[in-house]
């Protein structure tokens, strides 16, 4: 799953594996995403459907191109809809299907949530790298190959930081002037197992939540939420039982 049309292109999103099933189903897959509102109008969210396969690459089903603008507006604006998927040619050369076989559909539910002021708060993020050595049988980064054939052990998107590097410092920046971190640097379970790593054959994908024996690499999204601090006229202007409330 991956958003074209913005500014700065997001990360794209791969769900888990659903295995020993011709209709799966996700409950718990999200892909947020954060743009202009005349962004939106023009982008295309591209949705590919895999067969999924433990020794050979993974079959391409089919795709669905959908135009985000034509979506509703509107804060919390709960839509589900149903989306046929256009069949890979491969797919349909090898697999001749009746006229009566119904298309095969895609249902995706969407939360446009809309602001009008600046959000109070940012994430800085970084991502770490391992690669498995099938000598020693464990994951480190001392085992990934020299830039460019393997990233460094840490990245960063941000362009204000360099690109990457052997230690986390040298890829994560401080707060900015203006936000307090909460909770400091953590990683994001979000993504992928309960450590939040994703593993894959190679460092191009596709990503798997799970590690198996054909896994040779394996990455996880460390994030480092920062609220905005207060100006000093809302600590006045407070009441006792809403600080209260909040504290609870």
């Amino acid at each position: 799953m991956e958003i074209h049309g913005v500014h700065k292109t997001p990360r794209p999103h791969v769900s888990k594996v659903v295995p020993f099933t011709v209709n799966p189903t996700w409950n718990a897959e999200m892909y947020v995403v954060t743009m202009l509102e005349t962004e939106r109008e023009r982008c295309i969210l591209h949705v590919s459907v895999f067969d999924h396969n433990d020794i050979l690459p993974d079959e391409l089903v089919g795709e669905v191109h959908i135009h985000l603008g034509d979506l509703p507006t509107g804060i919390h604006n709960h839509v589900s809809r149903l989306f046929p998927i256009t069949t890979s040619s491969s797919r349909r050369r090898r697999r001749a299907t009746p006229s009566s076989t119904p298309c095969p559909q895609v249902e995706l539910a969407f939360d446009i949530i809309t602001q009008s002021v600046k959000d109070d708060t940012i994430q800085l993020e970084a991502w770490e790298h391992q690669r498995y050595s099938i000598i020693r049988r464990e994951w480190s980064k001392d085992f990934l190959r020299l830039p460019p054939k393997d990233p460094y052990p840490w990245t960063s998107t941000d362009n204000h930081l360099p690109i990457g590097g052997f230690h986390m410092s040298d890829t994560t920046a401080t707060a900015p002037t203006g936000f307090v971190s909460r909770v400091g640097w953590v990683y994001d379970v979000r993504l992928g197992d309960d450590n939040g790593w994703q593993y894959a054959r190679c460092f191009n994908g596709p990503w798997r939540r799970q590690d198996s024996f054909t896994m040779q690499v394996r990455k996880r999204l460390w994030i480092n939420s920062c609220t905005k601090v207060p100006s000093p006229s809302f600590f006045r202007t407070v009441p006792v039982n809403a600080a209260a409330a909040d504290s609870s």
